[in-house]
This record gives structure tokens, C-alpha cells and sequence, in this order.
């Protein structure tokens, strides 16, 4: 790494000139004054974005064939957008995942909107990297209830006020999608005992497409090796992200998801949400991915939460103040050593994951407020014994400690392992 190469000469000559040995500290090999450069070559492997394995042949995971491939994405193109799906005709899958975000952009928008002035009780989950999600063996839902993009067409009808059997009657009294169907699968839609199956398949098949492969952002291209990709903020946030905001526990890997269901302690409420939500069971909810997160709002599965600093806010206070929710909030959901600096920082490198920003931040420049009841950071530092140090969320605390989960007030890195990385003090 050039960088973390650069501070090290530089190091050594500097003592060399002034005639002394090791006088360097473990400060100066970090990579931007945070991460080993072992710590920086994992991150650089497993962040890095790569587009699906296939893309001359999109496909490929749905399970066609090259030749199917051409008519099957048509076909799942011309019925993601076409409001006759609908009972009313009054919408289709594009009008709760809309380009070019492939999230809702109607408001209110919490939960999106179905046919027949119904609403549906969840928050629209973008669309964008369903191939690479699938190519990764995630599930795809809030809740993982199916194992394909497609296959979530089966969930999608009910708020639609559609069904599998009025599907089945629109594609064969079309005649374009008729051609487009036998094409690619041999057989009419009538006369066809896998229909549902194949209708799943072309769904999968366009989702898994290029105009839902997300672009490289100005993240990407600062962990490949371009310092200048994005702010001095959204460095300072990454390290957060990494180490004392511990968010890549949940949020790892290639797409920011480690692709499982948690419960973080997210309210049941606000307009047209259910008191009660199980989820994946015990109301937990798959990690949604957070590319392109600067333009999917609203957060969470109820979409309770409109801008990212009210997000950073939740987890900053461990959810303090929060008590509408299903099942047992995670027990890693608690106060976090962070400051209203931290939190910029954090919203900066947020910013940073979607295309067209440098994360330099989109929010007003002052911190996000905190909920009901919530702990109040202090303006200062107070006096504490030796041994201990106020949090910054206020309260004196032992930072001997070094467990697992080290970005909370209670467990913060002290030498001989002082950085907090992926929740362990190193």
C-alpha cells in the first residue's frame, strides 16, 4: 500500500537524520493513521465490488440458457414495468422500485403504497446488485423468505392486488408477450406446468442485469489506491464504519451486508406499520446492502428512520429512547463512544458508497438530534480517576477493558492494542 509504504520511509529517515534508532512509534505504518497495512489489504479484498461473474450472460444464475437468455430478460423487462399486473392497473414493480434508484420515490413513503389505495407494511428494498446478491447466496426480502429475486414476484402480487393465475392470463392474451415467452422458453404460457418457475427465472434473469449493477463509487476507487477519491470526513468515517462504530459486523463484505437477519431494536411504528413485525422470526431483518444508500431512503424495514443521521443516531445511542419493537434487540446494540464529529464523519463515508458523491457529506453540518430520552453527549471532558475515561456519551468508564465488541463506551482500545478493528482490539 503506498501509503502506509510512504509513512514508513518517511519514518525511517526521519529518525536516520536525527541519528535515532527505532524512533517510531506503531502510529506511524498505518494507513491513514488508522489501519495496519495488514488491516488495509484485508479491507481491500473483502469490500472490494466485482460485477457479476457472468455478464455476457446474465442468465446464467437464473439457470438459462445464452440462447433463452435474449426474449427471457424482454420478457421480465416489459412485465416489471407494466401496471396491468395490478388489479387496478394502477401500479407495477416499478413504481415501488423506480430508476434510478430502484427504490420507492413517492412520499410518504415509509411503506410503500400497493393497488387499491392499500399499503403495504413494509419499506421498499432497493433493487440494486440482486445478480451479485444471488452470485453471494443471499436471500433476497426483508425477511429471506426466498432464495431468488424472481421468486419474490410471488410476494409482490398480493399488494398489487394481483395474482399468479391473472399473470398467466395477461401474458397469454398478449400477443407480444406470448412471442417473447414461447421464445424463451419452448412452450406457451398456457400450456405451460411451470410457469410460475419460469416467470421467477426472467425476473431473476433482468434484476440480474446491467442496468441493476451498480456503478464504482468514490469509495471504490479510494480502496483501490486513489487517496484523493474521497474527503478527509469520509476516511475518518470508514475507520469509524470499521472500528469503534463496530457497523461492519452486520454490514461486511463486497455489497456492506453480511447477507443475515438481525434484530436492532427498529420501532414499530409510524403511519400504516403494524404494531408487530417478526420478520425473519423474532422480528429480526436481513441486512439490507448500503451501496448507493445516500439515494434509497427511507431506512429501515418500516422505513421508520428518513435521512441517514437519524440512522447514525439510532445505533450512536444504542437505541435509547426506542422501545416499540418485536422480539429481543441484539445485545451489540448499545451506547457507542462517538462523537458529533464521528457522526459527520460517519454520515460523510456513508455518502461516499454511492455514485456522483465524494462524501463530503449531505447533511446540514450539525449533528443528527437525539431521540426521546436518549443520552446527551457532554460538551466536555469531565474528571475521572486514573484508570478510567469519560465516554463520550458522559460517564466515567474503565478502558482496561478489551472484549469483543470494543467500540462501546464501556470497551475502548488502549496500547499494546489500541486500534478497534471489525470488534476486536488489535
Amino acid at each position: 500500500m503506498i501509503r502506509s509504504r510512504l509513512v514508513t520511509w518517511r519514518c525511517l529517515l526521519t529518525s536516520a537524520i536525527a541519528g535515532v534508532a527505532g524512533g517510531c512509534s506503531w502510529q506511524d505504518t498505518l494507513v491513514d493513521g488508522t489501519f495496519t497495512p495488514a488491516q488495509w489489504q484485508d479491507l481491500q479484498s473483502s469490500l472490494a465490488f466485482r460485477p457479476p461473474t457472468n455478464p455476457e450472460n446474465i442468465c446464467f444464475n437464473a439457470g438459462l440458457t445464452e440462447s433463452q437468455c435474449g426474449n427471457a430478460v424482454a420478457l421480465g423487462s416489459q412485465v416489471f414495468n407494466d401496471p396491468r399486473v395490478s388489479g387496478d392497473g394502477s401500479v407495477s414493480c416499478a413504481t415501488c422500485h423506480a430508476m434510478p434508484t430502484w427504490a420507492d420515490p413517492r412520499t410518504a413513503n415509509n411503506v410503500s403504497l400497493g393497488a387499491e389505495g392499500k399499503w403495504t407494511k413494509r419499506n421498499a428494498l432497493t433493487l440494486w446488485d440482486e445478480g451479485y446478491k444471488l452470485e453471494l447466496h443471499g436471500k433476497f426480502g426483508w425477511d429471506g423468505a426466498y432464495t431468488t429475486p424472481g421468486q419474490v414476484i410471488e410476494r409482490a402480487l398480493t399488494p398489487m392486488a394481483g395474482s399468479i393465475p391473472e399473470l398467466l392470463q395477461l401474458l397469454q392474451n398478449d400477443g407480444n408477450y406470448a412471442m417473447l415467452y414461447e421464445g424463451a422458453f419452448g412452450v406457451a404460457p398456457g400450456e405451460d406446468l411451470s410457469f410460475t418457475q419460469h416467470v421467477e427465472q426472467a425476473f431473476t434473469a433482468y434484476m440480474s442485469g446491467p442496468p441493476f449493477i451498480s456503478a464504482a463509487t468514490p469509495f471504490d476507487h479510494y480502496l483501490q489506491g486513489d487517496d484523493t477519491a474521497i474527503s478527509a470526513s469520509a476516511k475518518r468515517g470508514f475507520a469509524v464504519f470499521v472500528g469503534r462504530g463496530t457497523c461492519i459486523e452486520c454490514h461486511s463484505g463486497p455489497l456492506f451486508t453480511d447477507l443475515q437477519p438481525h434484530d436492532t431494536g427498529v420501532p414499530q411504528e409510524g403511519p400504516h406499520v403494524p404494531s408487530t413485525d417478526v420478520g425473519a422470526g423474532s422480528g429480526a431483518f436481513f441486512a439490507p446492502t448500503l451501496r448507493e444508500i445516500a439515494s434509497t431512503g427511507p431506512y429501515m424495514h418500516d422505513g421508520y428512520f428518513a435521512t441517514l443521521s437519524q440512522v447514525i443516531n439510532f445505533y450512536r445511542t444504542g437505541g435509547a429512547g426506542y422501545i416499540d419493537y418485536t422480539g429481543t434487540r441484539d445485545p451489540r446494540i448499545q451506547p457507542l463512544d462517538l462523537t458529533d464529529q464521528d457522526a459527520l464523519d460517519l454520515e460523510a463515508f456513508l455518502d461516499s458508497l454511492s455514485q456522483g458523491t465524494s462524501g463530503s457529506g449531505s447533511g446540514s453540518g450539525m449533528p443528527p438530534p437525539p431521540p426521546p430520552d436518549a443520552p446527551v453527549a457532554p460538551d466536555a471532558f469531565g474528571s475521572c480517576v486514573p484508570g478510567f475515561e469519560q465516554c463520550a456519551l458522559g460517564g466515567c468508564v474503565d478502558v482496561q477493558v478489551d472484549p469483543m465488541n470494543c467500540g462501546a463506551c464501556e470497551h475502548m482500545c488502549q496500547p499494546p492494542t489500541p486500534v478497534c478493528y471489525q470488534g476486536n482490539c488489535q
